[in-house]
């Protein structure tokens, strides 16, 4: 399977503490067939739509001896959970990609706004 990335899924799941705290749900994403979606395996359920999903989470290292690779930049949101499945048993949660023109103009709008935001 191509198209492979780890992804750090944030929301308040109405199903982990009640949703009254923030909760980290990592997983390792892929591109699905249909619709181009981004689909991750998930626990969480109602109340984490709309959260983001974030790849190179984290406060990244000073790096000694090596090189952050071909993907060096930290925290970049490559979408917000858009659905999941009714059924309990299913532990799956997808995402439309931030591809389509609208999101890019946007990103483009806000970045030129306010450049120190985007960095």
């Amino acid at each position: 399977m191509n198209s492979l990335t780890h992804i750090a899924q944030i929301g308040y799941p109405a199903c982990l503490d009640n949703g009254l705290l923030m909760e980290r749900d990592d997983s390792q994403g892929y591109v699905g067939s249909s619709f181009s979606n981004t689909i991750i395996g998930s626990l969480t359920r109602n109340g984490s739509s709309g959260g983001p999903w974030i790849t190179n989470f984290g406060v990244r290292p000073t790096l000694t001896g090596t090189t952050a690779g071909s993907a060096a930049s930290a925290n970049i949101v490559i979408g917000v959970t858009s659905w999941g499945y009714i059924d309990d048993t299913v532990k799956t949660q997808g995402a439309s990609p931030f591809t389509s023109s609208k999101i890019v103009t946007l990103v483009g709008l806000a970045c030129g706004s306010v450049p120190a935001a985007c960095l």
